[in-house]
């Protein structure tokens, strides 16, 4: 990297900061992350969480289920049972 870029690259960092201060300053800054922001934080990732809710909740899990089906059966069963709850 040239000294150029250096410069340019530090004068859009001091701009992209001073937007990111005024929008939290007018309460307004929102910020979207991806999906493995976390994964470096040690927390488990989407499919693992999945797999040790299935073996909390049912004692067992099948590697080849597709968690997200998994998934959507629970969370429709868990309705079913809270709609009918007394």
């Amino acid at each position: 990297m040239t000294n150029d870029q250096r410069n340019q690259h530090r004068k859009l960092i001091g701009r992209s900061l001073k937007h990111i201060r005024k929008a939290h300053d007018e309460s307004c800054l929102s910020i979207f992350a991806g999906a493995g922001i976390s994964a470096g934080s040690g927390l488990p990732s989407w499919e693992k969480l999945i797999d040790t809710l299935k073996e909390n909740l049912r004692g067992s899990t099948e590697k080849n289920e597709d968690y997200l089906i998994w998934l959507k059966s629970f969370l429709i069963n868990l309705g079913r049972k809270a709609t009918t709850k007394d």
